[in-house]
């Protein structure tokens, strides 16, 4: 677990609730969006390759879908799921992802999902700690926050 000096940037949890409230329902919500898009880039993709890709999907969908992620996290911290859903990541210094960041939290997330268990693991950590993080978020010290009001 991460220490509250590497944690120190972002809302604490015990005064600052608001940043916190529903975010795991709405990460949800925002993940069901988000599949959408993915899964209509990919339809998209499989007929312009007049379905040629067909005998590699897997890997054509897990490239779109770190692609579209970190493109979107590197802009605005956030999926269109998200921002639909009214939060973002951020880092442990309270900052929005950077590039880097953007391509290493996407890679992980999707990554994720080769392994059945670990996507039901990680649900249950954005219930159960403190900064409602997800297994994708601890490596990195990432979270999300409802988006503040600016």
């Amino acid at each position: 677990m991460f220490s509250t000096i590497q944690m120190a940037g972002l809302p604490d949890p015990d005064i600052d609730q608001q940043f916190y409230a529903d975010v795991p329902l709405r990460r949800l919500a925002a993940w069901i969006v988000d599949c959408l898009i993915i899964l209509g880039l990919t339809v998209a993709a499989l007929i312009l390759s007049l379905f040629t890709l067909t005998w590699i999907l897997p890997i054509v969908a897990t490239g779109l879908s770190i692609a579209y992620r970190t493109i979107m996290l590197q802009r605005y911290s956030a999926t269109v799921g998200m921002l639909w859903m009214g939060i973002e990541i951020r880092n442990g210094g309270g900052e929005r992802v950077g590039p880097q960041l953007a391509l290493l939290h996407s890679t992980t997330f999707s990554l994720i999902f080769f392994i059945p268990i670990l996507p039901i693991i990680g649900m249950i950590m954005m219930l159960v700690t403190q900064y409602k993080q997800g297994l994708h978020d601890l490596p990195f010290g990432t979270t999300a926050i409802r988006t503040p009001n600016v």
